[in-house]
């Protein structure tokens, strides 16, 4: 669709008749009211075609650009609409509330330097945080114990996961010749194959476990995939701390630790939305310490069509079906063009960057009816 509108000319619907503005882009073949072809001399021959037919066919080409100009500006306005309907300003004052709990100005994560500063955040911020015993959370019990309330309004789905990226012990790490008499080990860097996946630990407790669907994770220093050695904290604040203290006194973390995870999900039952709170600390082989609190949120109308059921639920799920019309639509198009000149169809850089689009959209309306199927 935007070559059609940019370059239509290009391929040859005028003959070489490119009207813009009532004026050609090689001659003006609208002079006193009749229509010069280029191969026209002075005495008018060499066109079979009258100069009336010829002026109609100008003006339909003219009309079908105009209209496709015309389809593709509203394709545009809708497609802005649908972008603008699925934000929720909701999920982003949750996203804020979140990071406030997790990150308290307080005890700031950018102040955990070492292992023995996380097993102190992890008890004197996390766990309190998100285990609050107040009017709030008394309140939220009492319209239901279903799910943990942290807040009034907020409530946690599940318990915390801690998560650790470990890597495995290397002997004789001695860098030059001059000090071969040594034996020195030491932890490398994070890599898939430096990577640890033995148990360790008192009578081996700590074992490697799989996630089949997580996703990796891109952090200042390295990638990390969604596998580790995992464990989840206890459901209220006395059984979190004592175990996050037994965690440190039989050494969950310690010099081949390269990164910590502490992951949960929260939901807000008041707006139908959803966040995935992850607190990342990693330790790098050099000795500095990365920290970063993510936190991914979506509203129901991600996961069913029209939300929970409000106007602006439906709106969203109404413009982003019309998108998808225009999609489909615009396939069509590039298909017919391709069958009317398949030999030169992609010596056109506009039909390589169409396909790519629609391509994209498609793949985006396909995972997002996935989701609705689950």
């Amino acid at each position: 669709m935007s070559k059609q509108i940019m370059d239509s000319g290009s391929k040859g619907n005028y003959d070489g008749a490119i009207v813009v503005q009532g004026k050609s882009s090689h001659s003006d073949p609208l002079k006193n009211g009749r229509v010069e072809s280029w191969g026209d001399n002075a005495s008018g021959g060499g066109s079979s075609e009258s100069s009336e037919g010829k002026r109609e066919r100008i003006a339909k080409d003219n009309l079908q650009m105009c209209g496709n100009m015309f389809t593709y500006l509203l394709f545009l306005i809708i497609f802005t609409a649908t972008m603008l309907a699925s934000q929720s300003l909701s999920t982003s004052r949750l996203a804020d509330h979140l990071r406030g709990k997790v990150n308290p100005a307080s005890f700031p994560i950018s102040t955990i330097t070492d292992v023995n500063m996380l097993y102190r955040y992890l008890e004197e911020v996390l766990v309190p945080s998100l285990y609050e015993n107040n009017t709030d959370t008394q309140m939220a019990l009492e319209q239901s114990a279903a799910l943990h309330p942290i807040d009034a309004s907020n409530r946690m789905l599940g318990t915390v996961r801690l998560r650790q990226a470990r890597v495995s012990i290397q002997e004789d790490c001695q860098v030059t010749p001059l000090f071969s008499q040594y034996k020195v080990a030491c932890y490398p860097g994070f890599t898939e194959s430096t990577q640890s996946m033995d148990p360790y630990g008192p009578e081996l407790r700590f074992k490697y476990s799989d996630d089949s669907l997580g996703g990796a994770y891109t952090g200042q220093f390295n990638t990390y995939g969604p596998n580790g050695f995992m464990l989840l904290l206890g459901q209220n604040v006395t059984a979190s701390i004592e175990q996050i203290r037994k965690l440190k006194v039989d050494g969950f973390m310690d010099a081949a630790t390269r990164a910590v995870f502490a992951e949960f999900n929260i939901m807000n039952l008041n707006t139908g939305a959803y966040a995935v709170v992850k607190v990342v600390v990693e330790f790098s082989a050099s000795g500095a310490v990365a920290q970063q609190v993510d936190i991914g949120t979506m509203t129901h109308r991600a996961l069913k069509p029209g939300g929970l059921g409000s106007t602006s639920d439906w709106i969203a799920f109404s413009l982003m079906c019309l998108v998808m019309l225009f999609v489909l639509n615009f396939v069509i198009e590039e298909i017919q063009e391709f069958y009317e000149g398949w030999r030169t169809y992609f010596n056109d850089a506009w039909n390589i960057l169409d396909w790519i689009n629609n391509i994209l959209l498609l793949t985006g309306f396909t995972m997002r009816l996935l989701l609705f199927s689950k």
